[in-house]
């Protein structure tokens, strides 16, 4: 299966979005019926209405440093370096 475009990704974006404030708006009854209406995945549009951290923007589970020890570090390194 070839990867998603980006142009497809930013418009399933486009249409989730549009999903959400639908059916925040009451325009449709159910969750299911809005992903349907704007041909996002259901469970995708359930997990954003319940505020879930996309997976892209968590951090990974092998990242060891948080990205203030990350930076004290590099910093750290440089210094030295000179």
């Amino acid at each position: 299966m070839p990867p998603k475009s980006s142009d497809s990704a930013v418009n399933q974006e486009d249409c989730l979005l549009l999903a959400i404030k639908a059916y925040q708006n009451g325009q449709f009854q159910s969750k299911a019926a809005a992903a349907t209406a704007f041909d996002v995945p259901p469970q995708t549009l359930q997990y954003q209405l319940c505020s879930r951290t996309a997976r892209s923007d968590t951090m990974p589970n092998s990242q060891k440093l948080t990205k203030s020890e990350e930076y004290s570090l590099k910093k750290w390194i440089l210094d030295m370096d000179k």
